[in-house]
């Protein structure tokens, strides 16, 4: 009987969790300097040698280790925009789903198996569908994966298996060029070689793996840089390691928000000692895929998804079905109708879940809303202002690109900003404003846009005092900084006498405090604030940007104490738009 019609009908439901796993609004805050670097190889026919986005780095030697992902995304922006971008992002999630599903249907697993272990994976993987190079990792993980398994299964049956191999060598060229996970890859090549030996003490049997492995190897430095973008994660691990600050991403996954990592793992145990107790020829060298995997999905977020995505295969790859790939005994009466069933509501439910409890975004084919300073960019330039420009990390990427071919203060790259976020995080951490002035003197820095930060400080005022308030207004206080616009994701402030202020356009916002809404209320009760002036404001900044939370927030507060004081409030401008 032929099995193709239920392999068509899994992988048509599979799409669906794949697609609402994928669907996600592009959030990476990554995203806007991948997109300029990639137009600057555009521009001009290879990948920089210099850092061409960065005013803080600038000259400074960088190895751009994913210029080939990089390339791609900017073409896919220069045919179809951001619209594009999105399309490719998800495309990428089909494929860490449908490809190791297809392979483990044609290998003769069974359909319920296959979808419930795929849903299983895009449940934990999906954290990690972002629009950015470990996407493309994500995908040649495993494929990779797949052809060694391949491979595996031909040795067992006493064929050759080198045409399975011969494509790895190629596989690693093309994804040291897209993303450094490439590493990893051939790693679990070795590994593989390794196991076969270890169990069978064969070297005619190890060798195949072991010469592609070398030969893999080698095909790493088929990449622009040569042998430095080996030395690219080790790099990024220095400019991490000992700091006082920390990029999330590289946290362990020993936290309560990753409880089905936790969860898998006694899965992946079980299947491993049920493929040994058989007897499975093939259990060893998946077993060490999966203790690798394992281990550094445990140790580092960023490794998590590539544990979740082979998970299919980590699961079931020990087991060597004994259906042949295309082909099956007759169904049990009434079991095909249930295997159907099930193969039909695992990825509706699936994809259901996803949708009502996204990692991340919701559902779009844009940007994530509130997620970069788009508003504050387009203040940037109707307001004709010019850098130097300081940014927080999260927002260096997005103004990379929005305000091209203006340099950024900082982006993601830890590898580059390392002594400058060091600089950073110690005046932060001594509380001292009088660092960070010299920092912002240093660098000449005239203008600002910022992010909320909810957490209040507590610094060293310059005349010795300590005091409690909001990054903004300590960093970047009014005696030397004017706030001239602000949003419920950004606050634009311009230093003063560079520009003059006021900006045509753009009046300084004394009053409103968006960051500080209880120390706004402090000053209104005390005195030190004009209600008329400060609700004038704030009616600026509705007709502006009309729907801003921060602005009726502000807005309540003001009228609250004018109704107090019994003075009849001014109309907001903004309720009518």
């Amino acid at each position: 009987m032929s099995r193709r019609p239920l392999i068509l009908l899994t992988l048509a439901a599979l799409a669906l969790p794949a697609l609402a796993a994928g669907a996600a609004a592009i959030r990476s805050y990554d995203f806007g300097w991948q997109v300029r670097a990639g137009a600057w190889i555009l521009e001009h026919g290879q990948p920089p040698r210099t850092d061409p986005v960065s005013f803080t780095t600038a000259g400074r030697p960088w190895v751009d280790h994913e210029w080939l992902f990089q390339l791609i995304l900017a073409g896919l922006l220069r045919v179809g925009g951001v619209g594009a971008a999105w399309a490719g992002k998800v495309a990428l999630a089909l494929g860490t789903v449908l490809l190791p599903a297809w392979f483990l249907l044609r290998r003769g697993h069974g359909a319920v198996a296959v979808t419930g272990l795929a849903c299983l994976a895009l449940a934990g993987a999906r954290f990690r569908f972002f629009a950015r190079p470990e996407m493309a990792g994500l995908v040649l993980l495993p494929v990779m994966l797949m052809l060694l398994l391949a491979a595996l299964d031909a040795l067992h049956r006493g064929r050759s298996p080198w045409p399975r191999l011969f494509p790895l060598p190629l596989l690693a060229a093309l994804w040291v060029n897209l993303h450094p996970s490439a590493l990893l890859g051939v790693g679990l090549v070795m590994i593989t070689a390794a196991a076969i030996f270890l169990e069978t003490r064969d070297t005619t049997r190890a060798w195949p793996f072991l010469a592609v492995g070398m030969a893999a190897t080698a095909a790493l430095l088929a990449n622009p840089y040569g042998g430095e973008v080996l030395r690219v994660p080790a790099a990024i691990g220095l400019a991490l390691r000992g700091k006082e600050f920390s990029n999330p991403e590289w946290g362990s996954s020993l936290q309560p928000a990753f409880w089905l990592f936790w969860l898998v793992l006694p899965l992946l145990a079980l299947a491993a000692f049920l493929a040994r107790r058989g007897g499975r020829s093939l259990a060893w060298p998946v077993l060490a895929w999966g203790g690798v995997l394992a281990v550094l999905g445990a140790t580092s977020l960023r490794f998590l998804g590539f544990f979740y995505v082979a998970l299919p295969i980590l699961v079931l790859g020990a087991w060597r079905p004994r259906r042949d790939g295309d082909s099956f005994r007759p169904p049990v009466p009434g079991r095909e109708r249930w295997t159907r069933a099930a193969v039909l509501a695992l990825p509706l439910l699936a994809a259901g879940w996803f949708l009502a409890l996204p990692a991340g975004a919701r559902p779009g084919m844009g940007l994530a809303p509130g997620r970069f300073p788009v508003a504050m960019a387009h203040s940037f330039v109707r307001a004709n202002l010019e850098g130097p420009l300081y940014n927080p990390v999260r927002f260096g990427g997005y103004l990379a690109w929005a305000l091209d071919p203006l340099r950024v203060f900082i982006d993601g790259r830890n590898e580059l900003h390392g002594d400058l976020l060091t600089e950073m995080a110690d005046c932060r951490a001594r509380g001292d404003i009088r660092c960070w002035d010299q920092l912002m003197d240093r660098w000449e820095i005239a203008v600002a846009i910022l992010s909320y930060e909810d957490e209040l400080l507590s610094v060293r005022l310059p005349d010795g005092r300590m005091v409690e308030r909001s990054a903004r207004a300590v960093y970047f206080r009014r005696q030397r900084w004017a706030l001239i616009d602000w949003d419920d994701t950004a606050m634009l402030l311009v230093r003063r006498g560079s520009p003059p202020v006021p900006i045509a356009g753009f009046p300084e916002d004394r009053w409103s405090r968006p960051d500080e809404p209880a120390r706004l209320a402090a000053d209104l009760r005390e005195g030190r604030t004009d209600p008329e002036e400060t609700l004038a404001a704030i009616h600026r900044q509705q007709e502006r940007h009309p729907g801003s939370r921060r602005a009726r927030q502000a807005e309540s507060i003001v009228l609250e104490e004018m109704r107090q004081r019994g003075t009849d409030p001014v109309p907001s401008r903004g309720d009518n738009q």
